[in-house]
């Protein structure tokens, strides 16, 4: 499925994916999105930046010292030893020694951004929290985003299971926004490149068979007694098929 937003396309993925439950045949069904990812992002409140004389430079660098662990440069080791880095950060309890933010909701509560006169003022005073979901990877086909929706098959191929639910794929495209679409893709679409494929080598091996009898008989009317008496022979294959029960995949 190509589309543009994201949220939309893991509603149509999710759509997709209750239809193909009902399918018979169809099994671990799943998609390339995988979990939603829980994100937080804060946007400042110029208004209150404004009251207590915090710009957001002040802000951002502040922040950033809290948040991650910057290098600001190098204590130069004697010999071959390699430097070590001089990071500037805070030290989190949750992170028991380690570098890096805050892993506690609370630890981030206690975050103090200090104005010019010295004063610390909470980060939640001048933040305002936002909640969303993301998905853990982002896809693209032909330059737009994409979602591909798997399953597996028990009992039944492809193809049989493609003829039942397309028409319902179809019913269900035309819910969508505009932009939106889909292609088959995995067994089906390769069987369609493979029989593509083949068709292409069968014209080129009937012109060197054909050539190779027309030379070895020294005439071109018993080749083509000999080749197109081949064909008769695919009347026992589809009969011994059709009595067997064997799909032609």
């Amino acid at each position: 499925i190509v589309g543009n937003d994201m949220d939309m396309l893991r509603q149509i993925s999710q759509e997709i994916q209750s239809k193909l439950t009902k399918v018979p045949g169809t099994t671990d069904i799943r998609d390339t999105l995988g979990p939603a990812r829980v994100n937080w992002w804060f946007t400042p409140r110029h208004e209150t930046l404004d009251f207590y004389g915090i710009s957001e430079v002040e802000l951002a660098s502040q922040g950033r010292i809290a948040m991650v662990s910057d290098k600001f440069g190098e204590f130069t080791m004697p010999g071959t030893q390699d430097n070590l880095d001089i990071l500037l950060g805070m030290a989190w309890p949750s992170r028991q020694g380690e570098i890096g933010g805050p892993k506690k909701w609370e630890e981030v509560n206690r975050i103090n951004i200090f104005n010019r006169e010295g004063r610390g003022i909470p980060a939640y005073d001048l933040l305002e929290g936002h909640v969303d979901q993301a998905p853990l990877s982002i896809t693209h086909k032909n330059g737009r985003r994409s979602v591909t929706v798997m399953a597996k098959t028990a009992g039944r191929t492809a193809g049989e299971i493609l003829k039942d639910f397309i028409p319902e794929l179809d019913k269900m495209q035309q819910t969508w926004p505009g932009g939106y679409s889909y292609n088959i893709a995995g067994e089906a679409e390769e069987m369609e490149e493979a029989f593509g494929s083949a068709g292409q080598a069968l014209m080129v091996a009937f012109v060197l068979v054909f050539s190779i009898l027309a030379l070895l008989f020294d005439s071109f009317k018993q080749p083509f007694i000999i080749m197109f008496s081949v064909p008769f022979a695919m009347i026992g294959v589809f009969g011994g098929f059709f009595l067997a029960w064997i799909p032609m995949s």
